[in-house]
């Protein structure tokens, strides 16, 4: 019990001083750094919204008011991964949630994420898991045996 104890105050104290150390970092920010920012969430949370939808380069920079070169290159400098990796990241989330309901079928569930086409879908999918739609729905006993 102390063990546990001690581990628990040791993440406590790590925590504490990485909030620390961005507030920190966060103060050091120019103005145009936080205006970066704050258009970086909008742009991560218009993905989150339109996901199922084709959202291209072109779109997204005009949302967020840049070219889509400058766009590309900002975008993948904050959340280190390209535009189209982060898209294919929130599609494959979504479609680990939707897995988890026994009634979609696999070509329903690969639509609702974004993915134009089941083959497309199980190929990423199984790229990003090691596992098929099918094998990773079994995996966690989603359909009664």
């Amino acid at each position: 019990m102390r063990l546990y104890e001690e581990l628990l105050h040791f993440f406590i104290v790590i925590g504490e001083h990485n909030n620390q150390i961005e507030h920190k970092l966060s103060a050091q920010k120019t103005p145009q750094q936080k205006a970066y920012d704050k258009k970086f969430d909008l742009v991560a949370e218009y993905i989150g919204q339109h996901y199922m939808e084709p959202v291209s380069l072109e779109d997204l920079a005009a949302f967020a008011g840049f070219s889509k070169y400058h766009i590309s290159r900002i975008f993948k400098a904050y959340y280190q991964t390209s535009l189209p990796e982060y898209i294919t990241s929130v599609r494959i989330s979504k479609a680990k949630e939707l897995l988890e309901n026994p009634d979609l079928s696999i070509m329903d569930v690969a639509f609702q994420s974004g993915f134009l086409s089941l083959s497309s879908f199980n190929r990423t999918f199984k790229q990003r898991n090691n596992c098929t739609p099918s094998q990773f729905r079994k995996m966690f006993d989603y359909f009664p045996a």
